[in-house]
């Protein structure tokens, strides 16, 4: 994944629909994903989640973007709320819809006005400014869309090898469930019990130092648990 991120200055990321990395770095310890490529890590995209509402969005978008692609089982690209152009492709192993691939991140040459109409339509609808946005627009690397194609297949040899990775462990995809496509407490009011105690713990002690096992211990309840 890196190195084609260094060859074309794209980024790439994998998506986990099932759990399949946390149970995977020991099974197959070639599909061990760095945190980075977990998510989605551009500059833009850092900045459009840097508020609460920009994460929220950015999740609600990707989630979409999900469904289909467990639904169709096929790759697709195009532009995202904000006018960025990522391609994805879903990982199939065995029948089973393990997670999806992105890769793009990027700006398409001469459709940088519809993304920053894009972009204004959301600063409207969330009234913001959208001049900080258009300046990290500005940073987005720019591709002609003929390079759309083989971008795809370039993803899809990504996917192809990672299904190499699976077989050659002799991964039971049975043992992975499909999680719900909807973001784990977007509402405050969902938060459990312990979770909320432990944000207003932590949000009164800022200036100290301690670990979960801290936490946990103020808490009444296990580490790992927590």
């Amino acid at each position: 994944m890196s190195a084609f991120e260094d060859e074309t200055g794209l980024k790439m990321s994998f998506d986990d629909f099932t759990g399949v990395l946390i149970g995977m770095h020991h099974d197959v310890p070639a599909m061990k994903i760095d945190e980075d490529h977990q998510f989605h890590v551009c500059s833009f995209c850092v900045f459009a989640k840097s508020t609460e509402a920009g994460w929220m969005d950015c999740i609600r978008n990707k989630l979409a973007v999900n469904r289909l692609l467990n639904r169709t089982r096929r790759g697709l690209h195009g532009m995202c709320h904000l006018g960025l152009l990522d391609i994805a492709e879903p990982l199939v192993f065995h029948g089973r819809v393990l997670g999806a691939f992105y890769y793009g991140s990027v700006l398409i040459k001469g459709e940088q006005k519809q993304a920053r109409e894009r972009i204004l339509r959301y600063c409207q609808r969330r009234g913001c400014d959208p001049k900080p946005y258009y300046k990290a627009l500005a940073k987005v690397p720019v591709i002609e869309k003929e390079a759309i194609p083989r971008l795809r297949q370039t993803l899809q040899t990504v996917v192809r090898l990672a299904y190499y990775f699976c077989e050659s462990a002799g991964l039971h995809p049975e043992l992975y469930r499909l999680k719900l496509f909807k973001a784990p407490y977007l509402d405050p009011e969902d938060l459990p019990y312990e979770v909320k105690e432990a944000i207003r713990y932590v949000s009164s002690h800022l200036q100290e130092r301690f670990i979960v096992k801290d936490l946990a211990a103020h808490l009444g309840c296990h580490p790992d648990f927590l």
